[in-house]
């Protein structure tokens, strides 16, 4: 995959939604780490920060975990980055083809 279908990937993948879509626990711009078992007192406490504006992530406790949206999928999911990228492109297709379908059936509605 070339690098400008990269970023365009990377643009279309909001971290925060990427983020919920994972099953992380997120309350504003924070999560729980997906790598609990590594923090000394599991309290739960939300060690996961999110910058929107820069589509990144990163732990205060976990020093490897962190990066773009493509890491957080294969940090998150334990897979290769080949296998992050479809994941998130089928996550793409998907929201799109479920929008084409939204707006369809309303417009279906307001002709009646």
């Amino acid at each position: 995959m070339e690098d400008r279908d990269l970023k365009m990937l990377e643009h279309g993948s909001p971290i925060l939604q990427v983020a919920v879509e994972l099953g992380i626990k997120v309350k504003s711009n924070t999560g729980l780490c997906f790598r609990s078992e590594r923090h000394a007192d599991a309290s739960g406490e939300f060690t996961l920060f999110f910058d929107l504006a820069k589509n990144s992530f990163f732990c205060k406790t976990c020093s490897d975990v962190g990066g773009n949206v493509i890491d957080l999928v294969c940090q998150c999911q334990d897979c290769d980055r080949e296998k992050a990228i479809n994941w998130l492109k089928h996550r793409i297709e998907f929201d799109l083809e479920t929008r084409e379908l939204y707006y369809q059936k309303n417009k279906k509605r307001k002709r009646k």
